[in-house]
């Protein structure tokens, strides 16, 4: 787990956070291959969560795909220490579980 401490890894997991809850693919991508090496697997320092985390809660196949494409790391836990996948199945998200 890698959870976002720097002020410059604060900004980007923040505009990465948002641009996954915006479904903008154009910048995710770029904060992706610009960025920080491995930014698409911090942690949030507030709650914990990870691009593809905030994708699965959203039930966003297309974007959980996508994350997963740009080297999303699918084990990374939140900081209750649950995966993307324990939240898809928790909610019953069947597509979700089966990409994860």
């Amino acid at each position: 787990m890698v959870i976002a401490h720097t002020a410059v890894e604060l900004v980007q997991i923040k505009k990465l956070l948002h641009a996954v809850r915006t479904s903008n693919y154009d910048q995710i991508r770029r904060i992706c291959e610009k960025g920080l090496n491995g930014v698409i697997n911090y942690n949030d320092p507030t709650d914990g969560e990870t691009p593809l985390l905030v994708a699965v809660k959203r039930n966003d196949e297309i974007m959980i795909q996508f994350l997963l494409d740009l080297h999303a790391h699918p084990d990374i836990t939140d900081f209750k220490r649950q995966t993307p996948l324990i939240h898809a199945a928790k909610r019953g998200f069947i597509e979700a579980v089966q990409t994860l």
